[in-house]
């Protein structure tokens, strides 16, 4: 009987051991699914990201490609024209005209800002763009700056019933913002440069 009841103790042990160990198995296997569950969604959510981020900077390159094109048409002119107007102020014909790249556009890199996938762009190739970004908004504010003048100029004239033909036959807005132009130039030159640095780390993405 003691010996009945000595394997009928070593049979349930057995099965609790068992179960025991069942039971473990499959809570490791739910834990592990989950974990890998979680690890496929991460790698799923990162590389959308990543597709995002490097979508957003190829919109970024061609809106600075663009900006490009434009500011070293602009500035061809507008440094053919200072350097004349330099020369001889009184000199410039009435078609000579002084054209800030005000056209330029930021809408690419505001929406890189605003989405939050900037947080995912490489820090160095960030200060680049930043920089860049930086100087356009400069640039143009000295150009709205410079077309308030041009206005301000003729109205005042309107306003006064002044020979207008007169005022420009002297070039007197050449005359009195040449060294605004010479400034807006000189921005020119450091945005065009800012733009082939930002276009060549742009390039190696």
């Amino acid at each position: 009987m003691n010996d009945q009841n000595q394997g009928a103790r070593q049979r349930a042990a057995i099965m609790s051991s068992k179960t025991v160990a069942r039971v473990a198995l499959e809570v490791f296997s739910i834990v592990l699914g989950v974990l890998v569950a979680l690890a496929v969604s991460e790698w799923q959510e990162s590389r959308q990201i990543e597709e995002r981020t490097q979508a957003a900077l190829g919109i970024v390159r061609t809106e600075l490609a663009q900006n490009l094109r434009l500011l070293e048409i602009v500035h061809e002119n507008n440094v053919a024209l200072t350097e004349r107007l330099a020369e001889n102020p009184s000199g410039l014909d009435q078609d000579a005209n002084f054209l800030p790249a005000l056209q330029t556009s930021d809408a690419a890199w505001e929406t890189l800002r605003t989405t939050g996938l900037a947080g995912y762009v490489d820090l160095d190739l960030m200060v680049q763009l930043s920089e860049a970004y930086s100087l356009m908004d400069v640039y143009r504010r000295s150009g709205y700056s410079l077309v308030d003048a041009n206005l301000q100029v003729l109205a005042t004239a309107t306003a006064t019933e002044r020979d207008m033909e007169a005022i420009n036959d002297a070039n007197l807005f050449a005359r009195n913002f040449i060294g605004h132009f010479q400034l807006i130039v000189n921005v020119e030159a450091a945005l065009i440069d800012a733009h082939v640095r930002v276009l060549e780390s742009l390039g190696s993405i």
